[in-house]
């Protein structure tokens, strides 16, 4: 008998384990439920995940959120929210502790609430639609008239519907469902405005769909920076075929670069490129390898492409200076043809070129000189003539050079050098002084990131008031 009590004490502490596991770390998605099936994008807020991350108390939730008492408010925050998009209108689905809190809150600030169809209805700022439930409000709009009408249907046909009815069926959601980072988000290109991924483009993507091209994000913080993942995907085989490229094409970066480059330059960009692949995929689409044909009638591009291997890196040494451009080489057999670049093409274009000698070159645009200077395996690309010949190494001074290394693309700005340019004393140029530069990297076709990096004894949780981390 007291063998059987000690596996039925194991199984009873196990249990325990796992129910404390599933409320205390478990994320749930109970509110997704009243998703609507046809969402162009959606996005979770999980104020449980802050906390536990952070080490956040409620209180501390409450100011990020900007929000009174949660309690009073009838808000519960320890179940994630989701806010959608829908028929190019705006959804939320915000969890509820109490119904009739919720009701008061509204009512408190001006709001008349309504009974109608079984459920509290309330009209907000005269365009938004929330419909009420027992544990959760579910918010759309903006809208008037008979279109409020319209959203009214919506609202009562997706609040208590079943999951196999709702938008957690989506390649959407399961997009959003990988990403554990408190904030997230998941959307096709096609919820895009027409301004951020124009028509036009679609002249270069041959038979390539961007509306089928989706994208996920996750927003989340350190003590001394904030960072946003981001990560295309595609069931579409040629868009992924096209991502997947991205990869054959870069190559992952060493940070030897840095040694050649200017130093503390308020903008650095380097890319791992392999020339003869990205050529070789280039010619592949129809209208870019017109535009090629065009260029090598100027000057002999295939044969400099074909040459890189290794990285591109851009440099602007200042926000006012001359920006510099280097490319690691091969070999350097192009620059023995500048001179036979100048043909009546190239004039008619604007092009002048002029070789100095077997390194060394200038080409003028429209009377703007640029100067080419090589040492085989480097190619250095400015408007300097100073700065196209100085190839010397130095030591790295940059605060980035770790971060480089393994990236396929890698960028950092320095947001200080622009603070002191053109910030004020505002609130919001105090904000932007405290961080010292935005990083953008990719080390493979998935992951993209973004990160802004604080100044050296900044703290994040200062600059928004949250006193239990300080």
């Amino acid at each position: 008998m007291k063998k059987y009590g000690i596996i039925a004490a194991i199984v009873a502490v196990g249990i325990a384990a796992f129910i404390g596991w599933k409320m205390f770390h478990g994320r749930g998605d109970a509110m997704a439920s009243s998703l609507p099936k046809d969402i162009t994008a959606v996005s979770r807020l999980d104020a449980k995940q802050l906390a536990l991350d952070y080490g956040l108390s409620l209180e501390d939730i409450r100011k990020l959120l900007l929000l009174d008492n949660d309690k009073e408010m009838g808000v519960d925050l320890m179940t994630p929210a989701y806010l959608f998009t829908s028929q190019g209108t705006l959804g939320a689905i915000i969890p509820l502790s109490d119904k009739g809190d919720f009701c008061k809150m509204l009512e408190t600030k001006g709001y008349a609430v309504e009974d109608q169809r079984g459920m509290k209805w309330c009209i907000i700022n005269g365009n938004m639609l929330a419909g009420i439930a027992k544990d959760r409000a579910m918010i759309m709009g903006p809208a008037v008239g008979s279109e409020q009408e319209q959203l009214r249907n919506v609202i009562y046909s997706c609040i208590d519907q079943s999951e196999s009815e709702s938008g957690k069926n989506t390649l959407l959601y399961k997009n959003l469902e990988k990403r554990d980072e408190p904030l997230a988000l998941a959307t096709s290109l096609e919820a895009l405005p027409q301004t951020v991924l124009p028509s036009s483009l679609s002249r270069y993507l041959g038979d390539i769909n961007l509306n089928d091209l989706g994208l996920s994000a996750g927003l989340m913080a350190k003590r001394d920076r904030v960072i946003l993942n981001l990560t295309p995907n595609s069931e579409n085989a040629k868009i992924d075929k096209a991502i997947n490229q991205f990869d054959d094409i870069l190559q992952p970066l060493d940070g030897s670069m840095l040694a050649a480059s200017p130093t503390n330059s308020i903008l650095h960009l380097e890319i791992g490129l392999k020339g003869e692949k990205l050529l070789r995929i280039l010619r592949e689409n129809k209208v870019i390898r017109t535009v090629l044909l065009m260029l090598n009638n100027v000057f002999d591009l295939d044969m400099i492409l074909k040459s890189i291997d290794g990285a591109l890196a851009f440099s602007l040494p200042q926000i006012d200076g001359d920006p510099v451009l280097q490319v690691k080489l091969s070999d350097d057999k192009f620059m023995q043809n500048v001179a036979s670049w100048n043909d009546a093409i190239s004039r008619a274009a604007g092009f002048q070129f002029y070789a100095q000698d077997k390194h060394r070159a200038m080409l003028t645009y429209k009377g703007k000189p640029y100067y080419f200077s090589s040492n085989q395996d480097m190619l250095t690309i400015s408007s300097s003539e100073a700065i196209a010949n100085s190839t010397g190494h130095h030591d790295i001074a940059y605060n980035f050079a770790d971060e480089i290394k393994g990236q396929r693309l890698y960028a950092s700005i320095d947001l200080s050098q622009f603070a002191k340019k053109y910030m004020n004393n505002s609130e919001s140029a105090k904000m932007l002084k405290a961080f010292q530069r935005l990083t953008i990297s990719a080390s493979n076709s998935k992951n993209l990131q973004l990160q802004l990096v604080l100044n050296d004894g900044e703290n994040l949780l200062d600059l928004l008031d949250i006193e239990s981390l300080k």
